[in-house]
């Protein structure tokens, strides 16, 4: 497979080309590379290589390409294309490499498979999900925690110790929890 290379700036530049210019422009470096033609684009090929080929006296009145009666040559951004013998090349070394085993391939995107949460928390006696609440022990199905706020009698939020109305109570009590820790480690 090959690539077509544009500068960042490859639209700023081409700019005062016409609607139909420009993504000729583009058309002939892409089929260009495809057919490892060396920006040589025969002018048989034209039609084939873009729909806009009609525009191509656009691009050779302003110097964009230049053309010797067979082909055209596609001179803008002809620097930042790799030549055929640098494609071939490039293709023999990944010919070479894969034969060998290749280059490791990286880790997926995807996260390594782990236990079912079901299955890890059969494993120990105890485990916990930072509530403080031991995920073994056994619920009635119709059991409704209250919130711990005092004289409230809403509903806690699902496995925490506080309805939503108080849940600036929850971590005020936490954060006056983490000073008093704090204080009892300097002191």
């Amino acid at each position: 497979m090959t690539w077509t290379k544009l500068s960042d700036d490859f639209t700023d530049e081409t700019w005062t080309l016409s609607d139909a210019a420009a993504p000729l422009l583009v058309d002939l470096h892409v089929w260009s590379n495809r057919k490892l033609l060396d920006c040589k684009v025969p002018l048989v090929d034209l039609p084939r290589a873009s729909r806009a080929h009609e525009a191509l006296d656009e691009l050779l009145a302003g110097r964009w390409c230049a053309t010797d009666g067979e082909t055209v040559v596609v001179r803008f951004h002809a620097v930042y294309q790799r030549t055929r013998e640098q494609v071939q090349a490039q293709q023999e070394a990944n010919k070479r490499n894969g034969a060998r085993g290749g280059r490791p391939r990286k880790p997926g995107r995807e996260r390594p498979e782990t236990q079912s949460l079901s299955e890890s928390l059969g494993e120990s006696p105890s485990e916990r999900d930072g509530t403080g609440r031991d995920w073994n022990q056994k619920r009635a199905p119709t059991e409704v925690d209250t919130c711990a706020a005092t004289g409230c009698t809403s509903a806690a939020r699902h496995g925490l110790a506080t309805c939503y109305d108080h849940a600036q109570f929850e971590i005020e009590l936490y954060a006056g929890t983490v000073a008093r820790a704090r204080a009892q480690a300097t002191a």
